[in-house]
């Protein structure tokens, strides 16, 4: 994360302007600002666990970011790492590798 001086020489932007770049869900046209602002304050989750949020300065009653910033945070939650995914076993499959287990162990004499 930069630091405020670093921010300030950054093309400062309303958050308002920034909801605006974001598409919208479930037939909004655009995301909401308090969403913006969220993520100044809290941040978002990553897969792995870290917790990224967005640059912003506070300019009198008014909050800011950068278009910058807002390139650095989009990067950073899509560069982290996916979780893996281990596959469920179905209980067909279980019960055929229990079988074929215990049918190893008598052969063995077990």
């Amino acid at each position: 994360m930069s630091n405020v001086a670093d921010l300030l020489t950054e093309d400062l932007i309303p958050l308002p302007k920034v909801a605006a770049q974001f598409p919208g869900t479930r037939g909004a046209t655009r995301i909401n600002p308090a969403t913006v602002y969220r993520w100044c304050t809290r941040g978002s989750r990553t897969p792995d666990g870290r917790v990224v949020r967005l640059e912003h300065v506070r300019v009198g009653s008014r909050v800011l970011t950068s278009r910058e910033a807002v390139g650095r945070y989009v990067a950073a939650l899509s560069s982290s790492v996916a979780p893996t995914v281990t596959a469920v076993r179905t209980p067909t499959v279980r019960n055929r590798s229990s079988e074929a287990a215990a049918a190893a162990l008598r052969e063995l004499g077990a």
